[in-house]
């Protein structure tokens, strides 16, 4: 009976030091994966919205905190109404209806003024799929520079044309 009770005990304690290992090992992944995450936020120029279908702000992420309306600890936890303009508070809105009801990720454009200076930005808008809770990823990039190089390129195209005629 003490063999019975020796291998009883032997598998035992492998079994918990199999845990052990597997547990090791999960961390260590998670610790990998995080990783990797913080290296791709840090090398995106763009700011990354978590948020509810309230339209509040759960989680942001950044490099580039001057392009936010308010600094982050403002704006976590409070939601469009609360902190952007009216217009641009609706076109979010609307764009996070769009994205509600078809399923399919959004792009909405607008403007806003940071830091005295009028900045023209599009949002990327997608669903995050898991059960229950209804969360949006949006994806805001500074079109500023683009969209001004478009407005001078027609302008441009205008005055070719007005010398053509």
């Amino acid at each position: 009976m003490s063999d019975m009770n020796n291998l009883e005990a032997k598998i035992f304690e492998l079994e918990k030091e199999n845990k052990r290992l597997r547990n090791l090992l999960s961390s260590e992944a998670d610790v990998d994966k995080v990783s990797y995450l913080e290296a791709i936020i840090h090398s995106i120029p763009d700011i990354v919205f978590l948020i509810d279908e309230n339209g509040q702000y759960l989680d942001i992420l950044t490099e580039r905190e001057s392009l936010l309306y308010r600094e982050t600890s403002f704006l976590l936890g409070k939601t469009f109404n609360e902190v952007l303009p009216p217009e641009v508070s609706k076109i979010a809105f609307n764009g996070l209806k769009e994205v509600i009801d078809s399923g399919t990720s959004q792009i909405v454009e607008y403007e806003l003024s940071i830091a005295n200076e009028i900045k023209r930005f599009e949002a990327r808008i997608s669903p995050v799929r898991n059960e229950g809770n209804h969360r949006f990823v949006f994806v805001v990039m500074d079109v500023t520079d683009q969209y001004d190089l478009l407005n001078t390129l027609k302008a441009n195209q205008f005055k070719i044309e007005c010398v053509q005629d």
